[in-house]
């Protein structure tokens, strides 16, 4: 597996590839902070989505029975194999880790220019 950071300018595009592939999936949502330490937020949930809007700097998770809302998302990273990815990790202003686990890999498209 290979951690590769998406470029900011592509993070709508990519949410929005990654959210056409997520039917059926599953996902753990993990927070991760020195002021809050580790903890689960939701385990094994189906996922519905994922998007990002620049203009409100905020990047939202759609799972069933939880919004989860991310402001001022500053780096956004992919394990990856391939095309394949298995779990995100989104950073914060306040340097809140938020991973998203896969319960099944996703394969999607996306240029090798969009990361990095």
């Amino acid at each position: 597996m290979t951690i590769a950071q998406i470029n900011k300018a592509e993070w709508k595009t990519f949410f929005d590839q990654m959210s056409k592939s997520l039917e059926g999936n599953l996902a753990e949502v993990e927070l991760n902070s020195l002021a809050i330490g580790s903890q689960i937020q939701t385990q094994w949930t189906p996922l519905f989505g994922i998007s990002y809007d620049n203009k409100k700097q905020l990047i939202e998770v759609f799972m069933e029975n939880l919004g989860h809302r991310i402001a001022n998302p500053e780096k956004v990273f992919v394990d990856q194999q391939g095309f394949s990815i298995s779990s995100l990790e989104i950073i914060d202003e306040d340097d809140t880790k938020q991973i998203i686990k896969l319960r099944r890999p996703l394969s999607i498209e996306f240029s090798k220019k969009d990361v990095h």
